[in-house]
């Protein structure tokens, strides 16, 4: 599997800005365009856990909603860094499973309403928009929690047991995840790989604290 195919997407935008003097928003004339930051992982923390860099892309959303009995449109770039770590599988050769992405999506608050499906969402929820490197990927019971900083602020890491079927044979996964509001974005840092990794947890907590926006 090749190391630039897409691993995350998020079906649904978080939206929280204001959007004061935007007259062709308002007027229903153009959509809203807004841009999340960059998310990535710093160079050190790369370099002490062995992850390496795959891709680091944007998506663009339009998502078109009620205000004030008028149909309006926000046009919302969201930003995906992905990195892997090359393993061992056996009889599966070497595969680039172990898996950290983080996705930066912009929040927005329009007319006194606040869009934030994504500030909203259960984690739970959030790993049910996974898509890409797994396929048949299924989440499983939530077996941890670990407080720590991320971004200067304080984040509740969540690790849940998962399924995914690879090259026909079924792995069982561990996948962390949280979200924390950073900025005007919302920030959030994913980690998958599968159980039979010793000492994995430990790479990807130090990957959570080299994130950076």
């Amino acid at each position: 599997m090749k190391r630039r195919d897409a691993f995350l997407t998020i079906g649904s935008a978080g939206f929280a800005m204001s959007i004061a003097g935007c007259i062709g928003f308002l007027t229903g004339s153009e959509p809203l365009e807004l841009e999340a930051a960059q998310a990535t992982l710093s160079d050190r923390a790369l370099e002490e856990t062995g992850y390496a860099e795959d891709e680091i892309r944007d998506e663009t959303i339009t998502r078109s909603f009620s205000a004030a009995g008028q149909e309006r449109e926000v046009e919302v770039t969201n930003w995906v860094a992905t990195y892997d770590r090359t393993l061992d599988l056996g009889p599966l050769g070497e595969q680039e499973l172990a898996v950290f992405a983080v996705l930066s999506t912009p929040q927005v608050k329009v007319l006194d309403r606040t869009f934030n499906p994504v500030g909203d969402m259960s984690n739970r929820e959030l790993l049910q928009e996974l898509q890409g490197r797994y396929s048949s990927f299924s989440v499983g019971s939530r077996v941890d929690t670990t407080e720590m900083t991320v971004l200067g602020e304080a984040a509740e890491i969540e690790k849940y047991e998962g399924t995914a079927s690879f090259e026909q044979t079924d792995i069982e996964l561990f996948i962390h995840i949280t979200n924390v509001a950073h900025d005007s974005d919302f920030v959030i840092p994913v980690a998958v790989y599968p159980k039979r990794l010793p000492g994995e947890s430990e790479r990807v907590f130090r990957l959570y604290r080299g994130v950076q926006h």
